[in-house]
């Protein structure tokens, strides 16, 4: 089973967790146990961490969690600090029994109906997947209970945190106007060119085109640059700042349409004879034609915000205690429940 199939069995929604989780929520409270002896079998029994009236994370499941956000992801990978993603497995518990108190839950058959499109989508199978689990020390039963957090966050995230998010009319104006510069679409040219090994053959070239020989015929002929000669030499359309800077400053200052470049022109690929093909002016977007554009930009822009607002306020009233200590901490200064500070790092 590749890597790249599990990324597709799990949606966004814990993505965009994760992401706050990293800017707004990372902790401890008490500092017993390491990162680094964390697959101990011995302490697979310890507890990492409490959160709310009495529930418990040990260490084996938050091994579990871990080898299933890793796996699902298809970041294996990379050695991601366990303090991380037994961070966001606190947050996703919590986030799940509030889903529940807001009576969003999903049935076994959705859970599975998605997972079997998820499969589908990357022409796997069932099989497969439990082949994958088994190698990782996981069952079909983990992956669906997984799954199933996933599924129940994000339903909760659409029909509760979401739900009336939306951008008004005048906020999208008003973007569009603040904004006006960044839908200016800038000129291009077109060019074409034809590469050789030496200023001699490049000069040679140049008095054959200045007595009318056909630029795209000697481009097939001549020119190193295998993908453009079978063109005629042609590069397309490129805005300024795309070229090699020698290229580009022979290439802008040809002025007509046609013109070619009377010296060779030296870069670190070779001697080139430079002709303009075109241009594209530069013009303004419109707010009709980047409208939906702008309207996702600021819904996404509430939506984080909505989010870390909830974290924060999840997380201060949860009573959490964790109790392994981390490698390396991005937090912020929020002040949980039983008075401890997160430490800015």
């Amino acid at each position: 089973m590749k890597n790249n199939k599990g990324n597709k069995w799990m949606s966004l929604s814990l993505w965009l967790i994760a992401l706050i989780i990293i800017s707004v929520v990372a902790y401890f409270i008490v500092d017993t146990l390491n990162d680094e002896n964390i697959n101990n079998k011995e302490l697979s029994d310890v507890v990492v961490a409490e959160y709310g009236l009495g529930n418990k994370i040990t260490m084996s499941q938050l091994n579990k969690d871990y080898s299933l956000y890793l796996f699902s992801r298809g970041l294996e990978q990379y050695n991601f600090p366990k303090t991380l993603i037994l961070n966001q497995t606190i947050i996703e518990k919590l986030m799940v029994k509030d889903a529940l108190k807001h009576g969003i839950n999903v049935s076994d058959e959705l859970v599975d109906s998605s997972i079997l499109n998820s499969l589908k989508s990357v022409n796997s199978s069932k099989l497969e997947l439990e082949s994958a689990l088994k190698v990782r020390n996981l069952t079909y039963a983990d992956f669906f209970s997984y799954k199933r957090r996933d599924l129940i966050i994000g339903l909760f995230l659409r029909e509760n945190l979401y739900k009336d998010v939306d951008a008004s009319k005048d906020e999208i104006r008003e973007y569009y106007e603040t904004h006006k510069s960044d839908y200016v679409v800038p000129e291009e040219r077109e060019f074409s060119h034809i590469l050789v090994n030496s200023s001699s053959d490049a000069e040679r070239l140049i008095r054959q085109l200045n007595n009318g020989a056909d630029f795209s015929n000697l481009a097939k002929k001549y020119s190193l640059d295998n993908y453009s000669s079978s063109l005629g030499g042609k590069l397309g359309f490129h805005k300024k700042g795309d070229l090699v800077p020698e290229f580009e400053k022979v290439a802008y200052n040809l002025k007509t349409i046609g013109q070619i470049s009377q010296k060779p022109v030296k870069t670190r690929f070779g001697y080139h004879i430079i002709k303009l093909d075109g241009v594209k002016e530069s013009y303004q977007n419109g707010l009709s034609s980047v409208r939906k554009e702008i309207r996702y930009k600021i819904t996404d822009d509430k939506r984080r915000s909505i989010l870390k607002q909830y974290l924060n306020t999840l997380m201060k009233n949860s009573n959490v205690k964790v109790y392994l200590r981390a490698k390396k901490m991005v937090l912020n200064n929020v002040s949980l429940s039983n008075g401890t500070d997160l430490v800015k790092v």
